[in-house]
């Protein structure tokens, strides 16, 4: 899902249950920042409402513009921390900061320049998830190409 902050519609019932959903998050001292190859930044464990993936009947039209959402927050946050804010995230930063400003990713020692090195490992990280990509579109192209040979 490529998401543009000037394409979502916050004002949709669907925004307005995500951002209730994350606001209601408790933080859990001991989470620790992990990857998300996706954004490109790292997140929390408790930054993100389990449930969604978790119950037996999830509201899977949450699903989605959930995991969309959480991935501009994380970018804008990591481009926060090492100085360059991301413009076109910042509307979405702005919005959940106005709806839901008890998501735990708001916490200040998870914006603060002490998680400067996590950002940079995951800058690091980024590239190399992004060969990762790159080499195995390759194979598979190549993989196709004597397919179609065949």
């Amino acid at each position: 899902m490529n998401v543009n902050a000037n394409d979502l519609e916050f004002n949709k019932s669907e925004f307005q249950i995500i951002f209730s959903e994350l606001d209601q998050l408790n933080t859990d001292p001991q989470a620790s920042p992990t990857f998300d190859g996706m954004s490109g930044a790292f997140k929390f464990a408790d930054e993100f409402p389990k449930h969604l993936i978790n119950d037996e009947n999830p509201p899977e039209s949450l699903l989605l513009p959930c995991i969309g959402l959480l991935r501009s927050l994380w970018g804008y946050s990591q481009s926060l921390i090492l100085g360059t804010p991301r413009s076109e995230l910042e509307k979405i930063w702005n919005e959940t900061i106005k709806y839901a400003p008890n998501w735990p990713g708001f916490q200040p020692k998870r914006c603060s320049p002490k998680m400067r090195e996590t950002a940079l490992r995951c800058v690091t990280e980024s590239k190399y998830f992004s060969t990762a990509l790159d080499d195995l579109n390759e194979r598979i192209s190549q993989r196709s190409r004597k397919q179609r040979k065949s």
